[in-house]
C-alpha cells in the first residue's frame, strides 16, 4: 500500500536500496533513536511518570509537531495525501507506543521528580 500511494514499484524500491546499501539502515535506526531520545527529554521536563500522561504528551507531540512537518512533502514535494496519510498514521502509532513503553522507566525515582 505505501509503495502504491508512493508511486514506486517493487524493482524501484530495490534498485534505492542497493543504492542506499547498508547506509538506509543505519540512518533509519539513528532517525528513530533520535526521536525517542527527544520523547524521552520532553516527558522529563514535563515530569510525566505515568503511562496515560506520557501516551497523551507522545501523541500531541506527533499531531502538533510530527504531522505539520510531514506535510511538507504533501505541499512542496507532490507526495499523495494518502501516502502522508499512512506515514502520520504509522508515526502516531510509534509515538504512543514509545509514550507507553518509556512511562515504564518514568517511577518516582525518574530524573526531575
Amino acid at each position: 500500500m505505501w509503495m502504491a500511494f508512493n508511486g514506486m514499484t517493487e524493482a524501484g524500491a530495490i534498485a534505492h536500496a542497493e543504492k542506499m546499501g547498508v547506509m538506509m539502515y543505519v540512518a533509519g535506526i539513528i532517525i528513530t533513536l533520535m526521536q525517542v531520545l527527544g520523547l524521552a527529554y520532553v516527558l522529563n521536563h514535563a515530569s510525566a511518570s505515568v503511562l496515560l500522561t506520557c501516551v497523551k504528551i507522545c501523541a500531541i507531540i506527533a499531531l502538533l509537531i510530527a504531522l505539520p512537518m510531514m506535510m511538507y512533502a504533501h505541499i512542496y514535494e507532490g507526495r499523495s495525501h494518502q501516502a502522508v496519510s499512512l506515514d502520520f498514521a504509522h508515526t502516531l502509532l510509534g509515538y504512543i507506543l514509545v509514550g507507553a513503553i518509556l512511562s515504564f522507566f518514568r517511577g518516582k525515582d525518574a530524573i526531575g521528580d
